[in-house]
């Protein structure tokens, strides 16, 4: 017992070196949120993630004041689109904010323009909150000049890379030794082959075959939601069929063609249906190259394509659903705090298409 307390302890006393890696992972993820909130004028967003009073764009303002000039900005530049253009920088200050810096690229009407900007994050009830928005630019217009005191630098990256090699070591074996304690290897060395892993290892298509399964009744769940809606008419339902290594190229491109018409519009978007039994922080929508085929697809089709996401339930009854555009990821790894905010607020509603933004609900 006294080994395991000072393994714990041990453990605890590194913890500090992973804030920073935590830290940064979360901020990356909440600058794509912006960028991804901005693009679709979801102002809302903003209303939850703004401090009561910001820095916005060179003028300490309320977070009431800001969302309304944003709000007017959107409706007059209904063409407004902006990209991360680099990689996030971050810095670190004692007052506790943190600076992620950043190139964006902006375009709306005949303007276009590539200029260094930067949001400010501080922690409010253990929360990362914006407490500022601007960029070079504006901050020049305006005459601003950044302030935030005196810069601290956390540990390294390397140091950080040290401690999560150094913690999964020590998570292997608490875990062994607890199970050593209390015998808990016994009962699968007794199961022998009628254990689930030997099942799988005698059979290595079963747990392929059974995820297909999970796929093919969630495809069904999607269908019969749009079915539900006389506008959708499902133009081409694909099947990844395939024997010892061949398949139809179309098996790569999403599940669904579908077309939207009613009296004004006529419109045609692609679906993929991926399935997940639970969700863990960080969600595996598809694998890297899939992601490439959609855009690929995206690109040559010139359509949209959205991936709904089931979650929890059942394949066929999910507990949870998400409808997120492709053009909104750059990664096929993503957080929970992203798809999070793709979700639907009933799982059983027939899908809805907001012919005015392109989006599927």
């Amino acid at each position: 017992m006294k080994t395991l307390l000072t393994i714990l302890f041990t453990f605890l006393s590194f913890q500090s070196f992973s804030q920073t890696f935590s830290d940064t992972t979360i901020l990356k993820q909440f600058v794509r949120l912006w960028n991804v909130a901005n693009n679709f004028k979801y102002t809302a967003w903003q209303n939850e993630e703004y401090t009561p009073t910001l820095l916005f764009y060179g003028n300490t303002i309320g977070k009431s004041k800001a969302i309304e000039t944003k709000t007017f900005f959107f409706k007059e530049n209904k063409s407004f689109h902006q990209e991360i253009a680099s990689p996030i920088r971050f810095s670190f200050y004692k007052s506790g904010v943190v600076k992620c810096s950043f190139d964006k690229k902006v375009n709306y009407g005949s303007y276009t323009k590539n200029y260094p900007a930067y949001l400010l994050f501080i922690k409010q009830k253990g929360k990362y909150k914006i407490s500022g928005e601007s960029d070079l630019l504006s901050d020049s217009k305006t005459g601003f000049k950044l302030a935030l005191g005196e810069q601290v630098f956390p540990g390294s990256p390397h140091s950080n890379s040290l401690f999560i090699l150094f913690s999964a070591v020590i998570v292997i074996i608490i875990m062994t030794y607890f199970l050593i304690k209390t015998n808990a290897f016994k009962p699968w060395i007794s199961a022998g082959t009628k254990t689930y892993s030997n099942v799988f290892v005698a059979n290595p298509n079963l747990r392929e075959d059974l995820k297909k399964e999970k796929e093919n009744e969630f495809e069904k769940y999607v269908v019969r939601l749009f079915k539900q809606k006389s506008q959708f008419t499902i133009n081409e339902w694909r099947g990844d069929k395939y024997v010892e290594g061949m398949y139809a190229t179309s098996t790569l491109n999403p599940d669904l063609e579908i077309n939207y018409r009613d009296s004004i519009y006529n419109i045609v978007f692609a679906v993929k249906c991926k399935y997940r039994s639970y969700l863990l922080d960080k969600v595996t929508l598809c694998k890297e190259y899939q992601l490439m085929n959609y855009k690929s697809f995206q690109a040559k089709k010139n359509i949209p394509v959205f991936i709904i996401l089931g979650a929890g339930g059942t394949a066929s009854a999910p507990k949870e659903v998400f409808i997120i555009p492709l053009r909104a990821l750059s990664r096929h790894e993503v957080s929970r705090e992203f798809i999070n905010f793709y979700k639907r607020q009933n799982p059983y509603i027939p899908f809805y298409l907001d012919v005015n933004t392109g989006i599927l609900k």
